[in-house]
C-alpha cells in the first residue's frame, strides 16, 4: 500500500503545475516519500510537518469510524509507520488548515491508493 501511495503522489506531483491548487495540497503529502525530508520539516515543525500530523490524525479518525470507504488507511498509516515515519500520534497541532482543504488532502489519498495516479 505505501510503496502505492509514494509512487503515485510523486506522479501526481510531477504532473501538477507549479503555484496550484492541486499542487498545494500535496505538499504535506511528499514527506511520506522522502524520509530526510520528513525528518527536517518534523525537527523544524515545520506548518507542511504540522498539516501531515492533522492529516494523518484525520485518516485514523476515518479509519476508527468503520465507514468502509476509510478501510484501506488502516494499512497505510501501518506501512507509514513501518517505514520509519515516526509520526507523534499523542499529539494533534493544530493550523490554520482549513477543514476543505484537509477534506481535499484526504480525498486525494484514497485517489492514490486506488491507483487514480499509478504511473503504470
Amino acid at each position: 500500500m505505501y510503496a502505492l501511495f509514494k509512487e503515485s503522489c510523486l506522479y501526481y506531483n510531477e504532473l501538477m503545475e507549479d503555484e496550484t491548487y492541486r499542487k498545494k495540497i500535496s505538499a504535506p503529502l511528499l514527506l511520506l516519500t522522502d524520509k530526510k525530508l520528513f525528518e527536517d520539516e518534523k525537527t523544524s515543525k515545520s506548518n507542511t510537518y504540522i498539516n501531515l500530523t492533522n492529516i494523518i490524525h484525520k485518516m485514523n479518525a476515518l479509519y476508527e469510524s468503520g465507514n468502509e470507504k476509510y478501510h484501506g488507511f488502516h494499512n497505510l498509516l501501518r506501512e507509514i509507520s513501518v517505514m520509519g515515519f515516526d509520526i507523534d500520534m499523542e499529539s494533534n497541532e493544530k493550523t490554520n488548515t482549513d477543514s476543505n482543504i484537509l477534506e481535499d488532502q484526504i480525498e486525494l489519498i484514497l485517489q492514490f491508493i486506488h491507483f487514480k495516479y499509478c504511473n503504470r
